[in-house]
């Protein structure tokens, strides 16, 4: 990021506004503003004109923003516009990946919970204390479980097995598993303690 880059941030923070909304009024696309703000482009001279517009409420303000652009090396590529319609379906193609691994996390947890009652399991799911919020919570022969279900083991994992630790200690938990559809989709460790194959749940509840 170069000064450029901070100034935007600093006043589009100021100005309690959003990327996207700068974006939408000085007419570019957030990942035409994204790469300005970034230092991978500069902005041409209509758009920065427009940036002044935007975020330079005052002559403080506009000064920052003018200073920074003169900064800007010489040699930097300025801004390709995004045409909005590639924009408007690389962002419906975005949100229908997302929705498709939700569909399935959301298939994976329900699978889980027909496993449990399958098993006569006495569950809670979505427990929630506060902030913390575990996907099942298990409370047989005076053992409390708590279950996270992970269906796209290679994101975030590492995040997830933090999150467990977390969940143990505030929901004093005698056991935490992480449940994955397989365990040799795990890419950190299939032996890893504290994950466990869909099909193994029943037997380290019984």
């Amino acid at each position: 990021m170069n000064d450029l880059g901070i100034v935007i941030k600093q006043l589009i923070r100021k100005q309690k506004l959003t990327g996207q909304e700068v974006a939408k009024q000085i007419g570019i696309t957030p990942p035409n503003l994204s790469q300005i703000i970034n230092g991978h482009a500069k902005p041409r001279q209509g758009t920065f004109t427009k940036l002044c517009q935007v975020l330079g409420n005052d002559k403080k303000d506009e000064k920052l923003l003018v200073d920074a652009f003169l900064r800007v090396k010489e040699g930097a590529p300025e801004a390709e516009p995004m045409d909005p319609e590639d924009y408007k379906n690389a962002e419906i193609e975005r949100a229908e990946r997302f929705l498709e691994v939700k569909s399935q996390s959301i298939a994976f947890k329900r699978s889980v919970a027909r496993e449990l009652a399958a098993g006569g399991a006495s569950y809670q799911q979505d427990y929630c204390e506060g902030i913390y919020v575990t996907d099942f919570l298990v409370e047989q022969d005076g053992k409390r479980i708590a279950l996270e279900c992970k269906f796209n083991v290679q994101r975030d994992f590492d995040k997830t097995t933090t999150i467990t630790t977390l969940l143990k200690e505030q929901f004093k938990c005698d056991e935490i598993y992480i449940v994955v559809p397989f365990l040799e989709a795990n890419p950190n460790s299939p032996k890893q303690a504290g994950v466990l194959e869909l099909r193994d749940l029943l037997s380290v509840l019984q």
